[in-house]
């Protein structure tokens, strides 16, 4: 992100991009997702988000995440049902309700 804070924009996507394909760490990947989509590569924003939830399919937040990265992208079906696992996931979480 220092790349983005100095208004290297392309650097900073490229790093993130790259860092996506070397880690399976899913937090990292959401940091990687989140700035992707933020600058409108939302198609490459859901397979990181996606990625992460197949490495963690039982985190409700990863799953949250990825229903609004689909959110974002146009993908409402896919979204709500992501966002119906995560409740189910975690139905005391009062961020899902």
């Amino acid at each position: 992100r220092i790349d983005l804070a100095f208004g290297n924009t392309q650097a900073a996507l490229d790093q993130a991009d790259l860092a996506a394909t070397k880690t399976e760490q899913p937090r990292i990947l959401v940091g990687a997702a989140q700035l992707l989509g933020e600058q409108g590569r939302l198609p490459r924003a859901v397979e990181i988000a996606t990625h992460a939830v197949e490495l963690q399919p039982r985190d409700s937040g990863l799953r949250s995440f990825l229903g609004a990265v689909l959110a974002a992208s146009g993908e409402g079906e896919k979204a709500l049902a992501q966002i119906d696992q995560a409740a189910r996931l975690s139905p005391k979480d009062p961020r899902l309700l």
